[in-house]
Formats: structure tokens, C-alpha cells, sequence
């Protein structure tokens, strides 16, 4: 009787390295879950861009906004409604991140719904002030 044994496709340069093999299926998702969370951390952040570029006051205001912003979200994450719907905390119940037990009080479609919203509204302000300030 022939029995077939089928090697595992292994990424082995991790290996050479740290000493552990890592699945191209493993690496695949990983890289997915990567692009996914810089893309939603971007989608995130536009509204402080879009308060940055209205101001024009440098760089100082930015970083106190951005740490009220962070430290708002982060806060936010133990409120049900305001986690269902602050875009970082949408981005964390997007990815699926353990970590957190949180509890949300809207639906997921409600969420998406509540990212784009904040997008789009930034991404409509910046090009608009954009345009305002290049005149």
C-alpha cells in the first residue's frame, strides 16, 4: 500500500531568524488583518485631519487633538452606544480584537454605517478646505 505524504507549503525564512515556521495561509491572513487595520486606523484618524486643516494652527493643536481624540475613543469603549459608533472603536469591533470585552448596542450594519458617515464627511471637508485655501 503507497500512503502519500504532502508537505505543507512553510514560510521558512521566519525561521532562520526567530525559529518558528509560519503557513503561507497563516502569513496570507496576517497580511490581511494588516492592510485591514491601516486602512481603518486611516479611515480613523480623517477627522482629525479634517480639524488640523481647518485650524492651520501647526502642529501643536493636531497632537492635542489627536490625544483627545485617542483618549475620547478609549473611554468611549466601556459606553455601548458610543463604541457601536466612534470610528476607532468601530475599527476594533471591525477587526474582532479579543482583547477588549466590549459591548456595543447597535447592530454591526449601524457601525459600517457610522464609519463611512465620518469618511466621508471628513473626506468631503478636506477637499473642500482644501480648495478654500489654495484660492
Amino acid at each position: 500500500m503507497y500512503v502519500r505524504i504532502r508537505k505543507k507549503n512553510r514560510i521558512n525564512l521566519s525561521g532562520i531568524f526567530i525559529g518558528v515556521n509560519v503557513s503561507l495561509t497563516e502569513f496570507i491572513e496576517g497580511l490581511k488583518l494588516y492592510f485591514l487595520s491601516g486602512l481603518l486606523m486611516f479611515i480613523s484618524i480623517l477627522p482629525i485631519l479634517l480639524v488640523s486643516i481647518i485650524a492651520r494652527k501647526g502642529f501643536l493643536l493636531s497632537i492635542c487633538i489627536s490625544i483627545v481624540y485617542s483618549l475620547v475613543s478609549f473611554l468611549a469603549s466601556w459606553v455601548a452606544p458610543l463604541a457601536a459608533l466612534l470610528p476607532i472603536d468601530v475599527a476594533w469591533r471591525i477587526m474582532d480584537l479579543k482583547q477588549f470585552e466590549m459591548s456595543y448596542s447597535f447592530p454591526m450594519f449601524i457601525s459600517y454605517v457610522s464609519l463611512v458617515f465620518f469618511a466621508v464627511i471628513s473626506i468631503t471637508g478636506i477637499l473642500y478646505i482644501s480648495r478654500k485655501q489654495e484660492a
